[in-house]
């Protein structure tokens, strides 16, 4: 299980900023790709790096939660 550093301001994964990648990001993402109205950074939502957020993000992320063999971050 590997996360991708972005860059010195986000880490992939972290949609709140609390510099951890756990279930909460993956909660949060799940409620991004239900439209609601919630703050997070979308650089680190971005965990297929193909310039969209979307279902495909939140699998990933929750897989990477689960401690499967995924990467964030990764083209």
């Amino acid at each position: 299980v590997q996360v991708g550093e972005g860059s010195d301001d986000f880490m992939y994964g972290d949609l709140n900023d609390d510099d951890e990648v756990n279930i909460l990001d993956a909660v949060l993402i799940k409620k991004v790709c239900a439209k609601m109205d919630v703050q997070y950074n979308k650089k680190a939502a971005d965990v297929k790096v193909d310039g969209e957020i979307n279902i495909q993000d939140a699998v990933l992320l929750v897989k990477y939660c689960a401690k499967m063999d995924v990467v964030l971050g990764e083209k």
